[in-house]
């Protein structure tokens, strides 16, 4: 199935909105719907795409808070290659006047 159609397709528009939801409410409170479809789109359909809308509606409910957070760490690890030790000073530095 091609991606547009895939991306386009109400019923699985639908089926992402719910499961994010779900999921959301369960597992990943701090979840974002980009970084749900993001998951689905550039990892799980990276190299098989679902052939039907029903096979797409399935992986999507299949969908596991557990291949998400694993997704989501090693994105946090790949973009924070881009990132200086010093870019996260602000992280590190205390104020100890209080």
């Amino acid at each position: 199935m091609n991606k547009d159609i895939i991306k386009n397709d109400r019923k699985i528009a639908l089926t992402i909105a719910l499961k994010y939801n779900q999921l959301k409410r369960e597992h990943l409170e701090h979840l974002e719907v980009e970084q749900f479809v993001n998951y689905l789109f550039l990892h799980k359909w990276r190299h098989n795409l679902p052939e039907s809308i029903s096979e797409a509606v399935i992986e999507v409910m299949e969908a596991d808070s557990g291949a998400i957070v694993a997704y989501l760490s090693q994105q946090a690890v790949v973009e924070s290659k881009k990132y200086n030790l010093s870019d996260f000073d602000d992280l590190f530095r205390q104020d100890v006047s209080k």
